[in-house]
């Protein structure tokens, strides 16, 4: 709700995906003849943006187009005199028809999903003068100005009622998955606008950085929501909710919610699908806007569970297609000076395994990681393995008084930042960034693990085997 939703102008491929299948939309729509419309939709559950297909409609106003996508979900039809929404499954088959009732135009649509696709399209145009409209976000804002916090939770319930009541008088005509699907998104959707009652109060009026203060009983409403909901996952308001929940007990709990400390604890709180789920999603985003590293951190535990589900598979060749470097790539060298001034080349730790870590006086998370760093080079003692500590500081004086306050030990350089050359080639866009070098001076991982993570001692042990 934040962000606003990016959209990808491309032009027509057909996009192949572990299990996505080709969904038909042909029809006939004379009052459009001859003009470009856009179809959008997203290929796979985790995109961040949104596909937007241009197609022509010809002079006698049909038309027939196929786009591969993973799973359910709503399509726009977008045209400079027409807009409609439609749900359609992977594999469907609609025909759709523009007809004019009382000199209004009306959409039908037939074939395969087409009680599904009605169902959707009927109940946005029902629906889109109130809680369906274009600007319900700023009347959410009114409601949320004019009522207190228990008031607007109830104003959320008789909004998600609404729907649900809405859904239950078609049931019968429609099919299980989807009926469980629209349920899980009204249902999730309210508890999403709910639990973030307290933060959007205030950064839907564009003001970050501050919380509305509401009682302790304010959330007992999670009590009566169902966490662990295996009939749920494929709705993107259910995924929502489960990044939301966690983070909710992290601020309970008063814990910073880090992605790392997500993932360690998701287990505590999810189960089966629904973590599975979960991890899977924290992994995208940690791909997507993350630090990199722990990405590569989650990779190799994420493999051994997951590898056989379609959904890790198409995770995994998004996150090698981001991987700054291939394994036995040559690592950019670098001169830079030490605490002395003394200049330090990578070409001059040639023969030894190199441990890379990009930090910053200023880096919390960095510097939350100096004790296992410490205790990573003191295991490796006496080893041909240096670890390089590559601060990216601009202020010289606080990079050598954060070292010798944190006590940190190995080859300390300064970058200066982030736009020098190392922090370019190394292509550092967050910190803490890690690296590990053979003695060759070509890649073993990059990025590599943090020193807080114990596969990091087993990789740096084989690699001294070599």
């Amino acid at each position: 709700m934040k962000k606003g939703i990016i959209l990808l102008l491309f032009l027509f491929r057909i996009l192949l995906q572990p299990h996505a299948k080709p969904f038909v939309l042909s029809g006939s729509l004379p009052l459009m003849a001859k003009e470009t419309v856009r179809l959008q939709f997203v290929s796979t559950p985790f995109q961040t943006e949104i596909n937007e297909l241009p197609f022509e409609i010809d002079s006698n106003g049909s038309f027939k187009i196929q786009v591969n996508f993973y799973e359910g979900q709503i399509l726009s039809f977008v045209s400079g005199k027409l807009m409609f929404r439609f749900y359609a499954d992977p594999d469907d088959s609609l025909v759709v028809v523009e007809k004019m009732e009382n000199g209004k135009s009306k959409i039908h649509f037939t074939g395969k999903g087409a009680e599904q696709a009605n169902f959707v399209n009927q109940k946005s145009v029902y629906f889109s003068k109130n809680i369906e409209s274009i600007s319900y976000s700023h009347d959410l804002i009114l409601e949320m100005t004019n009522r207190n916090a228990e008031n607007f939770k109830k104003y959320c319930d008789s909004v998600s009622n609404v729907k649900l009541k809405y859904l239950k008088k078609y049931k019968a005509k429609l099919s299980p998955g989807f009926y469980q699907w629209q349920q899980a998104e009204d249902i999730y959707e309210a508890a999403n606008i709910k639990i973030n009652y307290p933060v959007w109060y205030y950064s839907m009026r564009g003001i970050d950085n501050k919380q509305l203060p509401v009682d302790t009983g304010y959330y007992n409403f999670l009590n009566l929501t169902v966490v662990n909901n295996d009939l749920a996952v494929s709705s993107s308001q259910y995924r929502n909710f489960l990044k939301y929940y966690l983070i909710h007990k992290f601020i309970e709990r008063k814990q910073q919610p880090e992605a790392m400390l997500a993932y360690r604890e998701s287990d505590t709180f999810f189960t089966g699908k629904v973590l599975q789920t979960f991890r899977l999603q924290l992994w995208n985003e940690i791909i997507l806007f993350g630090n990199f590293s722990d990405a590569t951190a989650m990779y190799s535990t994420l493999k051994t569970l997951y590898n056989a589900e379609p959904d890790y598979r198409l995770l995994e060749t998004k996150y090698k297609e981001k991987l700054p470097f291939s394994t036995e790539a040559w690592a950019p060298g670098f001169e830079l000076p030490d605490l002395n001034g003394n200049k330090i080349s990578l070409e001059s730790l040639k023969g030894k395994i190199v441990y890379l870590d990009f930090w910053a006086s200023w880096c919390g998370p960095c510097l939350g990681e100096m004790p296992a760093s410490e205790k990573l080079k003191e295991h490796f003692a006496g080893k041909d393995v240096v670890f390089v500590n590559v601060s990216i500081d601009q202020n010289e004086e606080a990079w050598k008084k954060s070292v010798a306050r944190n006590k940190i030990t190995g080859i300390n350089l300064i970058g200066p930042n982030h736009a020098s050359d190392i922090g370019k080639n190394y292509k550092v866009l967050s910190i803490p960034s890690y690296f590990l070098i053979d003695r060759d001076g070509k890649f073993l991982s990059a990025p590599a693990q943090r020193p807080s993570q114990k596969v990091i001692y087993q990789q740096i042990e084989e690699a001294l085997k070599k």
